[in-house]
């Protein structure tokens, strides 16, 4: 039955170029994956423009005290994090918190020390830990700079990823030549993370096309459904590109774009 629909599927597809266009559901995650890169890189270049305002305010206006050091604590894991809980107290206000330091900080000082602070007298809870200089704030503006470029090239990398499949796809069936692949074997991969290993695993399927280098063998995810619609040796629509054969797509998961 599967072969049936399958033969049908690519006796329905008309010859190149094709009017083809991305699906509503296409055009709203290429327009999420642009909003989620911009919105991103705004966010953190919002919260260094405001740490760097903090900074320069706390040049200027802060007063430096020292803050009550009340607990020193070692945390284990991937790596080994010393931390000190310290407070201050200014202006009828009560200012609690903890840092991680170098274990060289941690192991010089003491429960009952001292750690110096700079704070905003009309705000204490705006403070930093040590006096404020131009080299500092020069340092974590430099900081702030690496930071968003490193967020825009992150999640952006992950958005072009996203938007060069679905622009692959829009090529294939736009100018892609129909032909038939066949069906070489089909696989499940379980994840090797202990932590999912209750979770579907990935289910593939290999495939070969009467295009490109003989014998070779195409190998794609599909769905869990799919794949077991799927039988060794039937016959498979595909679409691809003549002249580079190793871009083709079985129709099936052209799900991002339509004629």
């Amino acid at each position: 039955m599967m072969e049936t629909s399958a033969a049908q599927s690519t006796n329905e597809i008309s010859r190149p170029p094709r009017p083809a266009r991305f699906t509503t559901r296409a055009q709203a995650t290429r327009v999420i994956c642009a909003l989620v890169t911009a919105g991103a890189f705004f966010f953190v270049l919002w919260l260094g423009m405001r740490d760097l305002k903090d900074l320069h305010a706390l040049q200027s206006q802060g007063r430096i005290m020292g803050a009550l050091i009340t607990e020193k604590t070692i945390r284990h894991g991937k790596t080994t994090s010393y931390r000190m809980n310290y407070e201050f107290y200014v202006n009828q206000t009560l200012v609690q918190d903890h840092s991680t330091f170098t274990y060289q900080t941690w192991s010089s000082a003491v429960v009952g020390g001292k750690l110096l602070v700079t704070y905003l007298p009309s705000s204490p809870h705006t403070y930093r830990l040590g006096a404020i200089t131009d080299e500092r704030i020069a340092r974590q503006g430099k900081a702030w700079f690496w930071g968003c470029l490193a967020t825009l090239c992150i999640v952006g990398l992950f958005a072009g990823a996203v938007e060069w499949t679905f622009q692959e796809q829009l090529a294939l069936m736009r100018d892609g030549v129909a032909v038939y692949g066949t069906v070489m074997g089909r696989e499940t991969v379980p994840s090797e993370d202990p932590r999912y290993k209750n979770s579907m695993p990935l289910c593939y399927v290999s495939y070969t096309i009467p295009v490109g280098p003989p014998g070779r063998i195409y190998k794609v995810q599909t769905t869990w459904s799919a794949l077991y619609d799927l039988d060794i040796t039937q016959r498979l629509p595909v679409l691809c590109d003549p002249q580079r054969p190793w871009r083709n797509r079985p129709l099936f998961l052209l799900t991002g774009v339509r004629v």
